[in-house]
């Protein structure tokens, strides 16, 4: 492998490892709270709906963090009742109209202003859901490469997916105790 090779690896390594590390540092809190709100919707028998907005990226982030939590991230477990909704808002806020249930979950991976999503968010407040954001605009990464920032949203929803199993499935104890933020 030539040295060119091997730098521009290295220059990829480490801007993926410098991002993933401050903004999964940054945003554990948030990432805690949203898993553990998903664990305690799916211990109550509640459906998941996670939707992506706000690009191709952002899309695949969701579907895969659906998959994940669904099917399984770690632990061969029972499958679980979660499903991803992509497409325009006016759609998805119509889908959720339909199938949107009372102690039912939105979980939505956003990019962009929030009046964007405003008629999602209504539809699953209008069905009695929780509604959890999890912001994926990273403003303060403006230069970011394209490939880390893609690396860094996986990286949370990873994160989020590993948190719910592990809240569902190796400490429920954490479900009993429940605070609003």
């Amino acid at each position: 492998m030539s040295n060119t090779a091997l730098s521009i690896m290295e220059r990829h390594r480490a801007a993926c490892r410098d991002i993933c590390e401050t903004q999964l540092a940054e945003r554990s809190p948030q990432l805690h709270a949203a898993a553990l709100c998903l664990a305690r919707v799916l211990a109550r028998q509640g459906t998941v709906f996670v939707c992506g907005s706000g690009g191709e990226i952002i899309g695949r982030a969701a579907w895969h963090l659906a998959e994940a939590i669904a099917d399984g991230y770690a632990l061969q477990r029972p499958a679980l009742p979660v499903l991803c909704l992509n497409g325009d808002m006016p759609r998805l806020a119509r889908r959720l109209e339909s199938l949107g249930m009372d102690g039912d979950a939105l979980l939505l991976l956003h990019q962009g202003p929030e009046q964007d999503v405003e008629p999602l968010l209504c539809a699953a407040r209008c069905a009695g859901m929780r509604d959890i954001c999890l912001p994926c605009g990273l403003t303060d990464l403006p230069d970011a490469p394209p490939f880390a920032v893609a690396t860094l949203l996986f990286a949370l929803t990873d994160t989020v997916a590993r948190l719910v199993e592990y809240h569902l499935f190796e400490n429920t104890s954490a479900l009993l105790v429940e605070t609003e933020a």
